[in-house]
């Protein structure tokens, strides 16, 4: 298995690297490369925001659908922060919520401000949504805005979480798992990318280093 795991990370970074070294491939007129006689032709396909939607993100492709996370507007007012998960056609038509993802359910009482930020979603080849989220609800003190930064560093913390969720295509939970023993109680992180191989393990990748997890989160290697 842990053969497996390597040629999979082998193999994703070649994806990522080859494409480079063919790039440069035409830039040396010496090197006897001929570039065609033709050029590929991006096809933009426009489609309109659902409603109450910001701005997008994460956006995936898996068979004829397309995946994407999607942040509601900000209203004034507003002390929590919500996110969707959205799917629609390859033609940018019927853009639809995962009815059964809501994360509002995550806020706990008596808390005035807090957000689950969705870092990264990956599909797998059943149809699967897997979801990495940090959460995090807080109380901050009374003050002006003009010592914003001292209260937000003073802030109370009432919840938090970071884990990679396991999803059906409505969205309800098949499987969740803490991740934050990863970030080595560091004060910020950023999960810069992240997928799921046949076998479900996690490869989480935070900077310049990939963590391998098993179904369970334990780490296998990094």
């Amino acid at each position: 298995m842990k053969r497996t795991i390597v040629l999979f990370i082998i193999a994703l970074i070649a994806a990522l690297i080859v494409p480079v070294f063919l790039t440069g491939c035409g830039s040396d007129p010496g090197n006897g490369y001929e570039p065609p006689e033709f050029v590929y032709q991006p096809e933009v396909i426009p489609f309109p925001l659902p409603e109450g939607v910001a701005w997008i993100d994460n956006l995936t492709i898996q068979g004829d659908s397309v995946y994407f996370t999607a942040m509601a507007e900000w209203n004034e007012g507003d002390t929590f922060s919500s996110y969707e998960i959205y799917t629609m056609d390859l033609d940018g038509t019927n853009a639809r919520a995962l009815p059964n993802y809501d994360i509002t359910a995550e806020y706990p009482a008596d808390v005035e401000n807090g957000s689950v930020q969705i870092y990264s979603i990956s599909i797998d080849r059943s149809g699967n949504i897997w979801v990495a989220e940090r959460g995090e609800f807080f109380n901050m003190q009374d003050g002006d805005d003009d010592d914003h930064w001292e209260r937000w560093n003073a802030r109370t913390i009432v919840k938090e979480f970071t884990r990679v969720r396991k999803l059906d295509n409505t969205g309800v939970e098949v499987l969740s798992v803490d991740i934050s023993h990863i970030f080595n109680q560091s004060d910020w992180f950023y999960i810069s990318d992240f997928t799921v191989d046949n076998e479900d393990n996690i490869y989480v990748g935070i900077d310049s280093t990939i963590h391998v997890l098993d179904y369970s989160g334990r780490t296998m290697f990094t």
